[in-house]
């Protein structure tokens, strides 16, 4: 089911093509550039009420703590704040950044499995109840806080599907499972969660399958050691559509990615398996395909997720200026535009030709589809991996012409910076 939105508040501002919606039809773009300059960030706050609710549908029983590392700008931090969502904050400075805006850090999980001490004392203080680790040194550190402060253990899993890898650096294996139990007992503590995060951009639901077998494993072995899960946090990843993605998910009518479908996929995995406290009885692991298991009442359990990308990605859109223009020896164009890889394009994690430029043309051209070739498009500074794609197709641009960039709300201004002395895209909202 599609959360609606208001017309009001959208239908002003967009324009809906078979290739991508939500795009700021020409008029609009084109004031928002004279008005502010490019490289621009244009948001609409709409967009992220809009996901939030669709999320706390398809994931029911699930508390949404917006993993902000995404896109800590102010405003939206407000939004997600006023629908309810908590924070899952990585350093002093998120820390500070909530605090700042919310008064407080009391809905927040501290997911970061390695943390500077002064980072954990200064979230303790501020309200920070739920703290992650994933080996000795951390917990170490961790049973120095008072009494009250939750402990979640967060373990290896496979990378399945994911663009990105999390599991190669954190998370703790099976066998590390127990000796971490056994020092948090020797130090007095309960282990009172567990945490997993199967990687960015997983785009393949069947991940959090294998997740939550391990997550089970993980209760059990704890439970053994009289520690009671209290908490299952089941991380993100859940993927964002650039255009490009490959998922068994892809909706066949519209091309797109069916993230409702996908979450409810997520949500029949996890009801496979009872990550209830029991009374350990059982000798077996449980099996991959969960059919050993049997759902009991979830009353005990905080089920949390930590989307980032797949909550805000949408509710941007980047207008950007094309400042340069030649022809390569084989002929190929060569547009440069007023943003790159140090800026707004700072998610390297993705190869050349991940984002998609349209060129903001009127309602009713059909130019850019006729006359398009392909082309290559570089960013602003003179380091030569400034690279934003090697083939897209695009009609004849000049210099002035006016690209929009849709899907440009998360690790865009976030992982930006003044190389080579450029300017960062400012970021507006228009609602």
């Amino acid at each position: 089911m599609k959360i609606p939105c208001n017309p009001k508040s959208e239908n002003a501002f967009l324009q809906n093509s078979p290739s991508w919606p939500n795009l700021l039809d020409e008029r609009t773009a084109k004031r928002l550039a004279k008005k502010h300059g490019t490289p621009l960030l244009v948001g609409r706050k709409s967009r992220i009420r809009q996901r939030f609710l669709g999320m706390q549908q398809h994931l029911p029983q699930v508390d949404i703590y917006y993993a902000m590392k995404a896109n800590s700008d102010r405003a939206l931090l407000r939004v997600l704040q006023e629908m309810g969502a908590g924070f899952d904050v990585a350093s002093e400075g998120e820390c500070t950044r909530v605090r700042d805006v919310i008064g407080t850090l009391c809905n927040t999980v501290f997911s970061n499995p390695c943390k500077t001490v002064q980072a954990i004392h200064h979230a303790y203080d501020y309200g920070c109840r739920k703290f992650v680790f994933d080996c000795q040194s951390e917990l170490e550190k961790l049973v120095q806080l008072p009494i009250d402060a939750g402990l979640h253990l967060r373990i290896s899993v496979p990378a399945g599907s994911c663009r990105v890898n999390l599991s190669r650096r954190f998370g703790a294996t099976m066998e590390q499972v127990e000796s971490l139990a056994t020092l948090a007992s020797h130090h007095g503590r309960s282990i009172t969660g567990i945490a997993f995060h199967v990687g960015s951009q997983a785009t393949d639901p069947g991940d959090f399958e294998v997740a939550f077998q391990l997550a089970e494993v993980a209760r059990k072995l704890l439970s053994r050691s009289g520690h009671k899960i209290e908490c299952i946090n089941l991380g993100g990843g859940f993927p964002v559509d650039y255009g490009n993605i490959e998922s068994s998910q892809i909706d066949s009518h519209s091309s797109s990615l069916n993230l409702e479908s996908y979450l409810s996929s997520l949500i029949k995995f996890r009801d496979r398996f009872s990550l209830e406290e029991t009374n350990d009885r059982f000798s077996e692991m449980p099996q991959v395909s969960g059919k050993q298991i049997q759902i009991s009442s979830k009353g005990m359990i905080q089920w949390m997720a930590e989307p980032g990308r797949a909550l805000v990605a949408e509710a941007v859109t980047l207008l950007t200026t094309v400042i340069g223009v030649k022809k390569l020896s084989d002929g190929t164009p060569l547009y440069t535009i007023d943003d790159g890889v140090y800026g707004s394009f700072s998610g390297r994690y993705f190869p050349p030709d991940h984002f998609r430029l349209v060129p903001v043309t009127p309602r009713d051209s059909k130019d850019s589809d006729i006359n398009a070739i392909p082309s290559m498009i570089c960013g602003p500074s003179c380091d030569g991996g400034d690279v934003l794609a090697e083939s897209q197709s695009l009609p004849s641009l000049k210099i002035g012409s006016l690209l929009q960039v849709p899907m440009m709300g998360a690790y865009t201004s976030v992982g930006a910076s003044h190389f080579n002395g450029l300017e960062k895209a400012k970021r507006i909202w228009i609602e």
